[in-house]
């Protein structure tokens, strides 16, 4: 008799269970407004891939202007901690998926 193969299927992590997640305003107190706003930022960045060109962090620049000055961060001093440690990968897939599912969509 052989072994049975067993397959490893990564989740995705809700942004609740993201490290950083604590930086962000609760998605639960954005107004309907303010989730749109931030889909209309985030959708030039839906279809970036591992390589990035100098438009989409130009656009990911703009997003974290809108975020930083919005009011949706509210630990400004923590999220610079997080950006230097875990880099632009890194904040780009925290922020994305805080805006994802403030419009209800996971990314």
């Amino acid at each position: 008799m052989e072994p049975e193969e067993t397959t490893t299927v990564e989740r995705e992590l809700a942004f609740s269970e993201m490290e950083g997640s604590e930086l962000f305003k609760p998605i639960s107190s954005l107004r309907a407004s303010q989730r749109l706003r931030l889909a209309a930022k985030v959708m030039p960045l839906a279809e970036t891939g591992d390589d990035l060109t100098a438009e989409d962090i130009a656009c990911f620049a703009d997003l974290m202007d809108y975020l930083e000055d919005g009011g949706f961060i509210t630990d400004l001093e923590g999220w610079g901690k997080f950006f230097d440690e875990k880099g632009l990968q890194g904040a780009m897939k925290l922020a994305m998926t805080y805006a994802g599912e403030a419009i209800g969509v996971r990314l």
